[in-house]
């Protein structure tokens, strides 16, 4: 039958994965830092942990492999005018930006996994080290602009000769397979 392009992600409630900014642009030297903006980048990374997609009306598992996103510490304990830019929270969305590079989907109506999602993030700071790196508007524009493009991206299955027959037809050409739903009944006589 051929191949199905997935729709964006969903998050496990079924939701597209949400992806807003406050202060957008954030400009260098004027904009304050502030707690929101580390929130707003944690929700997207959230709500992709477990996401799924859907091919032609059939939904695929979560990712694979597994991305388990937790926090060193919970939004709840970054207190506004209290707790300061740590290096340890964007390393942590780093961290987890870098983990669903490569996952993947298996879409059980097919019995196929799915193509890799693998753009190859780089960042502009990489680790983040306390007391060494700046704070810079570029760097959270750059973690914003790989979780929009997470929150927008999509797999192919190939459902073509993902399945075992034998051939049908008597006929002394190459048979070949198709989709699960009309599993080999075709034969390619090269016309």
């Amino acid at each position: 039958m051929g191949n199905y392009a997935s729709g964006p992600p969903k998050d496990s409630g079924g939701n597209p994965i949400p992806v807003g900014w406050t202060d957008d642009p954030l400009v260098q030297d004027v904009t304050p830092v502030k707690k929101t903006h580390i929130v707003e980048l944690r929700a997207a990374l959230e709500a992709l942990d477990g996401h799924y997609h859907v091919f032609n009306g059939n939904n695929s598992n979560a990712e694979s492999p597994d991305v388990a996103v937790a926090w060193a510490e919970s939004n709840a304990q970054l207190i506004v005018d209290q707790t300061p830019p740590k290096a340890q929270h964007t390393n942590e969305i780093i961290g987890f930006i870098k983990a669903f590079d490569g996952h993947n989907h298996y879409v059980p109506a097919y019995s196929a996994n799915s193509d890799v999602y693998a753009p190859g993030f780089a960042f502009e700071d990489d680790p983040v080290t306390a007391l060494v790196t700046w704070v810079k508007a570029s760097a959270h524009e750059q973690l914003r602009s790989h979780l929009e493009s997470l929150a927008a991206h999509t797999h192919i299955v190939c459902c073509e000769c993902e399945c075992t027959c034998t051939c049908t037809c008597t006929c002394t050409c190459t048979c070949t397979c198709t989709c699960q739903e009309q599993c080999c009944s075709e034969c390619d006589c090269g016309d």
